[in-house]
């Protein structure tokens, strides 16, 4: 059975955004050897406290900007389209000079709360540099994504992965910076690309700027901040509490965070090129009852695949560890299924978002955002101080479900969709069999840890079929897209 078209479009789009993603990602991924041979645990736990702030504010400035550029610009002419990306560029990039030039006056404070001394605090006020430098090129990435041009998307994330790589194992290896190095070295690279990237913006969409343009989009990406603050929000709150744990060292927030990015795999591989592909067709297909068809199979195929993916990361974390980092970093391994599980969970969140966003009730998700960031603060906090890091990963998983129920019930309460729960329920009660029988067999019969994580990925497939959560019809859409997947990257690659 043929697949239906948005959503063969949706795969095929996807598969390309995903080697443009994985180069992006690659490159900390592949440092990590880099990291963990060439500085101190405790130099790696700054890191990832510098990288959390990082994170969070690089999600923070576009203030909903993309979101808006993919919910107007489809219903603009020509001309039109210019001004409105033009006036979104302009105007984002102002307030995040003001937003980001406010921090600055604060940079001793937050530099040395995060474990910098006086002679290295001025790394924070680098941070913010890299940030005002990526929004250049994210905008520029956004405007790719509506257009479809993922080749193109592709070619900018190989740049700055590769600039990105040489330029830290140059000065962290070479000049022995440690710390430095690796702050460094994403500014070298971004200062390349984000130039390029503005003169590109504004060499193809000419235009004067509109603040009433401007203000049409931040009425509408506005309240998707909060919704935009929620992933580095849950992400890195439980590295903030853990800092202010007197029993967690710098050294074990370190081993946290590197155990944490493994949890993150299917982040990186499947969630963020399903979502880079499938949120701008999403505003252009609409939420009317005759495309709930696309959102409900779209939804399950992601169900099914990222399922394998939580098993392969669960199953096999401890060797993936062991290939790129010494013996020492096992220490937290068994969060790893646990991070895995909260970020297939919160996969989900960008199929149920579909009703709010596209009746333009974005005021409902930042709502339920805000119930979310509430609540995950609290679970940290509570947990983190009573159990440590293992109650940080609890924290993140409790966190996600959380997000995601609330989004859930924001958007079906404006556009009820018909998600099919009783396919759902059969590939949870898969999932739960397949991870629970090669846990208790692992626990029992550790000699033979390779055999049941490969007997129980294998038995997963059979019992989807066997109980009849996947169909023909469901197993012709996931063959079309694993074959389109290929096909693409074997063509970029």
């Amino acid at each position: 059975m043929a697949i239906r078209a948005p959503i063969a479009g949706v795969g095929k789009q996807a598969a390309i955004y995903g080697v443009g993603n994985i180069f992006t990602k690659l490159a900390a991924f592949l440092l990590i050897p880099i990291y963990t041979r060439y500085m101190s645990m405790t130099e790696v736990g700054i890191l990832a406290l510098l990288e959390m702030v990082e994170m969070f504010l690089i999600t923070l400035i576009p203030f909903g900007m993309f979101n808006a550029l993919w919910r107007h610009l489809p219903k603009a002419d020509e001309s039109d389209r210019k001004t409105i990306v033009i006036s979104g560029y302009v105007g984002t990039f102002i307030l995040n000079l003001i937003v980001l030039g406010c921090l600055a006056f604060f940079y001793e404070s937050s530099g040395k709360f995060l474990g910098l001394t006086s002679s290295n605090v001025h790394l924070y006020l680098v941070v913010l540099l890299n940030i005002v430098l990526a929004f250049s090129i994210r905008f520029l990435l956004a405007l790719l994504q509506y257009e479809g041009k993922a080749v193109s998307y592709v070619i900018v994330s190989i740049m700055q992965f590769l600039g990105v790589l040489a330029a830290t194992i140059y000065l962290v290896v070479q000049k022995d910076l440690g710390l430095a190095g690796a702050v460094w070295g994403k500014t070298i690279t971004y200062s390349i690309l984000a130039l390029s990237c503005t003169l590109i913006v504004f060499w193809k969409y000419a235009a004067i700027p509109s603040f009433k343009a401007f203000n049409t989009l931040f009425k509408f990406g506005a309240p998707l901040i909060v919704l935009a603050l929620v992933p580095p929000v849950l992400k890195l709150a439980d590295r903030f509490f853990l800092n202010l744990n007197y029993y967690v060292t710098l050294e074990d927030i370190g081993i946290y965070s590197i155990a944490y990015k493994f949890g993150m795999i299917i982040n990186m591989f499947l969630i963020m090129p399903l979502q880079k592909s499938w949120l701008p067709m999403m505003y252009k297909i609409g939420v009317e009852k005759e495309s709930h068809t696309y959102h409900r199979d779209l939804l399950f195929y992601y169900g099914v695949v990222g399922g394998a993916f939580f098993l392969a990361i669960s199953f096999f974390h401890r060797e993936m560890i062991q290939i790129v980092a010494t013996e020492d970093y096992l220490k937290y391994a068994f969060v790893v299924p646990l991070i895995a599980l909260a970020y297939y969970l919160n996969g989900f969140r960008q199929f149920f978002i579909a009703g709010a966003a596209l009746q333009d009730k974005t005021p409902r998700l930042a709502a339920a955002s805000a119930v979310t960031i509430g609540l995950s603060l609290l679970l940290n906090f509570v947990l983190i101080r009573q159990y440590g890091v293992s109650g940080a990963a609890w924290a993140s998983l409790g966190s996600h479900a959380i997000l995601v129920l609330l989004i859930y019930v924001a958007s079906q309460r404006v556009a009820r969709i018909n998600w099919y729960w009783w396919r759902l329920m059969k590939l949870a009660i898969v999932l739960a069999v397949s991870f629970g029988v090669v846990t208790y067999l692992n626990s029992e019969f550790a000699n033979q840890a390779l055999l049941w994580s490969f007997s129980g990925f294998v038995g997963y497939i059979i019992l989807l079929i066997l109980t009849g959560a996947v169909g023909k019809r469901e197993l012709s859409g996931i063959k079309y897209l694993f074959r389109r997947e290929n096909n693409e990257k074997t063509e970029l690659l």
